[in-house]
């Protein structure tokens, strides 16, 4: 099936604008003229929103990842001298290099609550002094991040709304051209999905979905399925 991308689902709806803004003595042009270019309008400010706090969240989690890296490279060093103090506590020994984002935090907390278990250590002041407060300092970052993420996914759920209503908007104004114009008439060959839809598939990495934000400043579209 052709693909239709939210940009082009845009310009057919500008382009239905047109023909029901030629025919305003007609009923169904008077009324649909305002919802659609209304619609247009939230759309475009929806599609807006998500590339503005596309950049912000990447940013957010730029700034809450380089935070948990202070944070391990500390934990890591009151975790060796654990190893020398305590070699044989369980949870002590378990403590293997952390490799990913996941276990880089599970590694900072295990190190803490055993240090706190554990403050007859002769560094145990030094080591909570730092880690309580680098520990604060990804926890702050890391829910910033995470309130931007959440904000995006509303974003994205109020873009897919409105392309949803723009797409029922323009199947109908085309359902209406066809009959009232006929289907080889100039109005309607201006609104037909063909004007509009890719001529080749596109590429993989310019499509964004809609569960994370994008990796570039040019994919915050989702194709939309062509409806003939």
């Amino acid at each position: 099936a052709h693909i239709m991308r939210e940009s082009q689902k845009i310009q057919q709806a500008k382009a239905c604008l047109l023909v029901l803004g030629a025919h305003p003595e007609d009923v169904f042009c008077q009324h649909k003229h305002p919802i659609l270019e209304k619609q247009i309008k939230d759309t475009e400010s929806s599609l807006a929103q998500i590339a503005a706090i596309d950049g912000e969240w990447r940013r957010e989690r730029i700034e809450s990842n380089a935070a948990l890296e202070v944070l391990t490279e500390r934990a890591l060093y009151f975790g060796d001298l654990l190893k020398m103090e305590l070699p044989h506590l369980e949870v002590v020994q378990s403590l293997n290099t952390p490799k990913n984002l996941t276990e880089k935090e599970l590694y900072a907390d295990a190190v803490i609550e055993v240090i706190i278990s554990n403050q007859q250590l002769y560094f145990s002041e030094q080591a909570l002094d730092e880690l309580l407060v680098l520990e604060a300092a990804f926890d702050k970052e890391q829910g910033e991040a995470d309130d931007i993420k959440e904000l995006y996914h509303q974003y994205v759920r109020e873009k897919n709304n409105n392309i949803e209503s723009i797409s029922k908007l323009v199947n109908d104004t085309k359902r209406f051209t066809r009959r009232k114009f006929g289907v080889n008439s100039r109005q309607y060959q201006s609104i037909k999905n063909s004007m509009f839809v890719q001529k080749k598939p596109a590429q993989q990495g310019n499509q964004a979905t809609n569960n994370e934000p994008s990796t570039t400043n040019s994919t915050t579209e989702t194709p939309t399925p062509q409806v003939s």
